[in-house]
């Protein structure tokens, strides 16, 4: 990641600190929310073209019910709803198990969505270097 100009300036904050902020918590809902957006959560959680069979992006729907079947203390109504630092970790363990990079294979043009194939490792990669 590119530094800041107070970075640039000063250095970097110290990072250790054995609690996650509300700031921290407001990028790293944001982080999941895009990768729910943007498919990465398609190959565990697919929304399936009803034309085919092929994967056609994320199912937050089955994304939600199978986080808060294994993590029982998470909400994720609103990023307003900051959960524990531990229940945080659990779920960005929860989000890397589950993610990968996906890889755009066709456009269905009468539903007017993408068909996506899946990398694993790159889409692990990635998050792992977003967080």
């Amino acid at each position: 990641m590119d530094k800041y100009f107070s970075e640039r300036e000063k250095g970097f904050r110290s990072r250790v600190n054995n609690e996650i902020n509300k700031n921290a918590w407001g990028g790293i809902y944001a982080l999941i929310e895009s990768k729910i957006d943007d498919g990465s959560f398609g190959k565990s959680f697919p929304d399936i073209c009803p034309d085919g069979g092929i994967i056609c992006g994320s199912n937050i729907r089955t994304f939600i019910s199978r986080l808060k079947a294994e993590i029982p203390d998470i909400t994720w109504n609103s990023i307003l709803e900051m959960p524990n630092t531990y229940t945080i970790l659990d779920l960005i363990e929860f989000c890397f198990k589950n993610i990968a990079k996906p890889i755009k294979i066709g456009y269905h043009g009468y539903h007017k969505h993408n068909h996506y194939d899946f990398d694993v490792e790159e889409g692990q990669s990635d998050f792992q270097d977003d967080i």
